[in-house]
């Protein structure tokens, strides 16, 4: 049966898709897509939902880890912001002050932009900022992503083999990260300028695979559906739940992050694949996980419209690609690798159980090898997936190793992992050093002009956030077009006296 806390992190996983079918498309179109969404999502779960006596104290131990990293995260503004949140606020805000879908005049753009992005961290909170103002929509933003990370570990808790190996996987989940500091001093010792203090991990300068810590500071937009979708394929790896589940995951994924979703599809298709062959596949199990696919076809036209100048290409092709490639992967998953590998029950596995762990390192060893975004956000979103589930298996690994006294005999494992706790630890240094900044009212372009984007070139990022509303005419039928004028306000400072990580404007 599947847990409670995995079927609250669906509900609110999906609500964000709900409300986008209701609001962006026309009435009709957005009544049929909402009935089959929310049909999908009754038939997937509907009589599965285990009933067992809950474990308060271990819940509340959850969601306290979640209510303070999203603190710290800057989420409500009780803490420092990292950059990316100059962004995160001016989404929120507009989609508070303004009629749905948001409009703009950029000059130097189209003549009539549309913000559209990947809504799916927003739309719940900005409906409580449209009814009780932008300061509880802003406290709607923290509740949200603190209880969503809170149910995540709270899953992976129970997920453990005993209380002890559950308390191990949320551990290990929480400061998961890479060693960077090695070679972020290496390179420090020999003068390079982009391996800099309190921001480690961009050391390679191609590429970044984030600690946990790292996506919940700066982009839990991305990071929560990934780690969502690997709560629920942990649910079916265990037997609790069909893949035809995972399914409907994925489609309520696609609205907060497609990155994130593209790392999740391999997963999707592994554990469908396995069920197919085993005979596990239901008809109605089928047939709702079509439905909930068609029903978000709307969500995938919506966030492809007018995207065709992100930049991407091949990274492999870069002078120099392969020596930073093999220094990456020895010190982001070489220690987890490692460990997987010094455990006998990993080196045992058979059939699906060793593909697995042979897909979750075939793709972090391939991610690299493109680049999508001026930031490659292709590396460090992609990636979430599959860092998520080496971290969970690196933690069992980890929690047998402990069970059979084998870590005495490793104990530069040990050291490395410590090691590999710098990353995250600084992070969460830094947003309690750092002062905090109340929340800007400037809209996205403003926040464009006159935050840290501008250091990678306003025009190269704003593919990401805004869209030619003429590309959305010719499907007026399906989507609904502004109604209200578009924002003119002009704000000349937005950020005065507010600390960034990589700049300063």
């Amino acid at each position: 049966m599947i847990p409670r806390a995995l079927l609250l992190l669906v509900v609110l996983l999906a609500t964000p898709t709900v409300i986008f079918l209701v609001a962006y498309l026309q009435p009709a179109m957005g009544a049929l897509a909402t009935a089959a969404f929310v049909g999908a999502l009754f038939a997937t779960f509907s009589g599965k939902v285990g009933r067992v006596a809950a474990d308060w104290r271990a819940t509340l131990g959850c969601l306290a880890i979640g209510l303070a990293l999203a603190l710290i995260a800057g989420n409500g503004h009780f803490f420092y912001q990292t950059d990316d949140w100059t962004m995160r606020d001016a989404v929120l805000l507009d989609l508070v002050r303004n009629p749905w879908p948001v409009s703009y005049l950029w000059e130097g753009h189209a003549p009539l932009t549309l913000l559209r992005a990947p809504l799916g961290m927003y739309l719940g909170p900005a409906l409580i900022g449209k009814a009780l103002g932008p300061t509880a929509g802003d406290l709607a933003l923290l509740a949200q992503n603190a209880l969503i990370f809170g149910l995540l570990l709270r899953i992976f808790l129970d997920f453990g083999d005993n209380r002890r190996a559950g308390w191990i996987a949320v551990g290990f989940f929480v400061l998961f990260s890479g060693v960077d500091i090695i070679p972020w001093t290496l390179l420090r010792l020999q003068g390079a300028s982009i391996a800099m203090m309190p921001h480690i991990e961009l050391w390679t300068g191609r590429f970044q695979y984030s600690s946990h810590v790292t996506e919940m500071l700066w982009s839990p937009n991305h990071a929560l559906p990934g780690w969502c979708f690997v709560a629920a394929y942990e649910a079916w790896r265990r037997g609790l739940a069909p893949a035809t589940t995972l399914a409907v995951v994925f489609a309520a994924c696609l609205l907060w992050s497609p990155l994130a979703a593209m790392g999740a599809l391999p997963f999707l298709a592994f554990a469908g694949l396995k069920d197919l062959a085993g005979r596990k596949v239901s008809t109605r199990g089928l047939i709702a996980a079509l439905i909930g696919a068609a029903a978000v076809v709307p969500v995938a036209l919506y966030l492809t419209r007018d995207s065709g100048t992100v930049v991407q290409r091949w990274l492999f092709l870069d002078d120099g690609f392969f020596v930073s490639y093999l220094m990456f992967l020895a010190f982001e998953i070489g220690v987890f690798v490692a460990l997987l590998l010094r455990d006998p029950p990993t080196r045992e596995a058979v059939g699906w159980a060793r593909a697995e762990i042979i897909l979750i390192l075939g793709l972090l060893a391939l991610i690299p090898l493109y680049l999508i975004g001026d930031a490659n956000d292709f590396a460090m979103r992609v990636s979430i997936p599959a860092l998520a589930l080496l971290a969970l298996r690196s933690a069992a690994a980890f929690d047998r190793a402990w069970r059979r006294d084998r870590l005495a005999n490793q104990r530069w494992v040990l050291v490395a992992l410590a090691l590999a706790t710098i990353t995250p630890l600084s992070e969460i240094g830094r947003n309690l050093m750092f002062a905090r900044a109340p929340m800007s009212a400037c809209n996205v372009v403003e926040a464009f002009k006159a935050g840290p984007a501008t250091t990678v070139g306003v025009d190269g990022q704003a593919v990401l956030y805004v869209a030619d509303a003429g590309a959305f005419e010719t499907l007026s039928w399906l989507f609904r077009l502004p109604q209200g004028a578009p924002q003119k306000r002009v704000i000349p400072v937005c950020y005065a006296g507010r600390r960034f990580v990589y700049s300063d404007p």
